[in-house]
């Protein structure tokens, strides 16, 4: 045995850091993507999935705007135009193009706002069980205030003014092109508002904070009135449909971030609203359950 030279052992230690580096680099970035709260290196931020990079105060900000883009929407659509259908793709295409557009400006891999295949598979049948009983509750509370309504009316207001404004909006005779569209709005609207509101805003806005989580909840809520308000009076609006809305938009968050449901969840659960409002939208306008009052 010969003791080294001290060049000879530092070569020899600069051979041994390099071959530890380049075997434990899948390891290290491995571990690395799944510590969420640890900062990553700028090489693996850029390949990072959407939500995870870094955030700046301006593109907080854009968040900001964009959260309230779906309110400033409705406005006119719902306040200036009276068109409830193309209202409805504006918001859709809204939600789509803004997402896009944000990942793309902070080079952010879209596809990881979208529920992979295994989160499909694990929270399936909680998916289904919640639309169906969402569905069926919701559409069974619809019966009970339109058939305890005074004949001729739906909760004080009369059906005629009802009927009358649903058709200024839009829907006229026949109806089975909008039940068709009633199953449309029923499959997409879910999917894209909870992507948008409880992915993608919740991980740009830092919803994990309380504060965070009601201005989102608000701003989901907010844009709603809108729509309450061009139909109903606006006490049922502020009084009833806001504080639902607002608790409604928590309850999904909740959801979402529960690892036995997940967003696969709760966009079934919104998917069951969604097609009770459907229903009660088409009821008001056709009067398929006037039977149901009382003479």
């Amino acid at each position: 045995w010969r003791p080294m030279s001290p060049r000879s052992e530092h070569a020899l230690s600069c051979e041994v850091d390099r071959s530890a580096t380049t075997d434990l680099q899948p390891l290290k970035a491995a571990w690395l993507h799944s510590r969420p709260e640890l900062p990553l290196p700028i090489e693996d931020a850029r390949a990072s999935r959407a939500g995870d990079a870094p955030r700046s105060a301006r593109r907080a900000a854009l968040a900001h705007v964009i959260a309230l883009l779906p309110t400033v929407l409705m406005w006119f659509f719902c306040v200036v135009l009276r068109a409830a259908i193309p209202a409805v793709f504006a918001f859709h295409a809204c939600m789509l193009l803004s997402m896009l557009a944000f990942c793309a400006l902070y080079r952010l891999d879209p596809w990881g706002l979208v529920p992979t295949r295994a989160d499909v598979r694990r929270n399936l049948a909680a998916c289904r069980l919640s639309f169906v009983s969402i569905s069926v509750g919701s559409i069974a509370i619809y019966l009970g205030c339109r058939s305890g309504s005074a004949p001729g009316e739906y909760l004080g207001v009369p059906l005629s003014t009802l009927r009358a404004l649903i058709e200024l909006f839009g829907i006229h005779e026949p109806p089975l092109p909008y039940a068709f569209f009633g199953l449309y709005f029923t499959l997409a609207n879910p999917l894209l508002e909870e992507v948008f509101w409880r992915t993608f805003l919740h991980n740009e806005l830092g919803a994990e904070r309380p504060w965070a989580k009601a201005l989102l909840a608000h701003d989901f809520a907010l844009y709603h009135l809108f729509i309450t308000s061009s139909l109903m009076p606006h006490w049922f609006s502020f009084c009833c449909a806001y504080p639902f809305l607002v608790g409604f938009g928590l309850a999904l968050d909740r959801i979402a971030r529960d690892e036995r449901f997940g967003i696969v969840t709760a966009i079934g659960v919104h998917a069951g609203m969604d097609l009770a409002a459907a229903f009660w939208i088409l009821d008001l306008r056709f009067g398929w359950l006037d039977i149901l009052q009382r003479a």
